[in-house]
């Protein structure tokens, strides 16, 4: 059930390593502002610094979304293989061996 979906798992796992990873872009960003742009009033650096972390930021985005869905069809996949083993299952019970409410 899972194991056929455990490819897009793993998937997921490192799209999340990597966002967690892109968690790191904006404390160090305002480090570096305020340790060495502030006080020598670099702006250039600053433009520098301000576009890599946009660019950081908008792949953590699409990190993010693409991260839901591949959980979204990874679960659905588990859920239609897990449905095709057990609905046939239940077919084949017969109610006088069912219990009674």
């Amino acid at each position: 059930m899972v194991r056929d979906a455990s490819p897009i798992y793993r998937d997921a796992l490192i799209a999340s390593v990597v966002v967690n990873l892109f968690a790191l872009v904006s404390p160090l960003f305002m480090m570096n502002v305020y340790d060495k742009i502030v006080p020598n009033l670099a702006f250039e650096s600053l433009w520098v610094l301000a576009s890599g972390a946009a660019i950081a930021f908008f792949f953590d985005y699409i990190l993010r979304n693409l991260r839901s869905s591949l959980i979204d069809i990874a679960g659905k996949k588990s859920i239609s293989s897990s449905r095709a083993d057990f609905l046939p299952k239940q077919w084949e019970c017969r109610l006088k061996s069912a219990p009674r409410a």
